[in-house]
């Protein structure tokens, strides 16, 4: 399936879309703000409940910066509710692989953790390679 561009994107942020074999690929550009996110990371659930993609690789190594730990933790707060939103329609969990600029991950996978512990099956790696390999998926895709 070729690559899509969404619509209706908060100015300062581009988001792009493939499904490939066994997982949704999410490229996202620009300058993160909380809301942008939210808006953003509610249609990723959206996308995944209506096309049944239960794996999702996104990559944010060109989010423009920096975040904050506060904010990493109100995203993944967000994401966490989203997440219960759609299982709590019937959608099964989705697993994601997010791939962040070298040096953005929290040292410790603190990021990881604090979001496993509200609910969510999610990986934070600066590798595309290595996000590959916890999805389970094909690299050569």
């Amino acid at each position: 399936m070729r690559a899509e561009k969404w619509e209706g994107m908060p100015a300062g942020m581009e988001v792009t879309t493939e499904v490939k074999k066994g997982y949704l690929n999410v490229i996202l550009e620009g300058r993160f703000e909380i809301p942008e996110a939210e808006k953003i990371a509610t249609r990723i659930f959206e996308y995944c409940h209506q096309i049944k993609v239960q794996k999702v690789l996104i990559d944010a190594r060109s989010i423009e910066g920096p975040i904050s730990l506060v904010t990493k933790i109100e995203f993944a707060d967000s994401m966490a509710d989203r997440q219960m939103e759609y299982m709590a329609k019937g959608s099964a969990q989705v697993k994601i692989a997010h791939v962040v600029a070298k040096g953005m991950a929290e040292p410790g996978k603190f990021g990881d953790s604090f979001a496993a512990n509200r609910g969510m099956s999610i990986f934070v790696t600066s590798s595309i390679e290595e996000a590959l390999r916890w999805l389970g998926v094909d690299q050569g895709t």
